[in-house]
C-alpha cells in the first residue's frame, strides 16, 4: 500500500509541476504504469513503440524530446539500448529508490 502512496505523490509532483507540458504528463504516467506492470522493479526495461502507444504520441522526435526534457528536469533515469529487443533502462526518480528502500 505504501509503494501506491508514494506513486501518488510522484504524480501529484508531477501534475503540480508547470514546467511539464502535455506530452511530458502522457510519457510519465506511461512510464509509470510500466513501472506498476514490472512489479515496481527500481528500473525496467522498456519499448519505445508500446511507450509511444501507450502515451499517444506518433512521433519519433516528440518521444525523445519527453525523454531527454524528463531526464534533465530530474523525473528520470534514461539508459537508451540500441539493441531491438533489450529495450531501454528506465527508472523513475523518487518514487522507485524510496519503495525499493523500503522492501
Amino acid at each position: 500500500m505504501e509503494e501506491f502512496q508514494q506513486l501518488s505523490r510522484f504524480i501529484q509532483r508531477t501534475v503540480s509541476d508547470h514546467r511539464l507540458r502535455p506530452m511530458h504528463l502522457a510519457v510519465l504516467m506511461a512510464l509509470c504504469d510500466a513501472w506498476i506492470e514490472n512489479d515496481l522493479k527500481e528500473s525496467y526495461h522498456i519499448s519505445r513503440r508500446q511507450l509511444m502507444n501507450a502515451a499517444k504520441i506518433n512521433s519519433q522526435v516528440t518521444y525523445h524530446i519527453a525523454i531527454r526534457e524528463l531526464q534533465g528536469l530530474g523525473y528520470i533515469e534514461y539508459t537508451p539500448s540500441y539493441h531491438p529487443k533489450d529495450g531501454s533502462t528506465i527508472r523513475l526518480k523518487g518514487v522507485s529508490n524510496q519503495i525499493t528502500e523500503q522492501l
